[in-house]
């Protein structure tokens, strides 16, 4: 099963975002961990 590196990132007032730098352009957000990490 091949891997990738996701970037995760929160600001205080945004729910979490998520980008893979593998695939540009490839992006989304959760409001949390749990949900991003589902997202990705």
């Amino acid at each position: 099963m091949p891997q990738y590196i996701a970037l995760i990132r929160k600001d205080p007032d945004s729910d979490y975002g998520v980008e893979l730098p593998d695939f540009p352009g490839c992006f989304s957000a959760g409001a949390t961990l749990d949900e991003v990490k589902d997202m990705a």
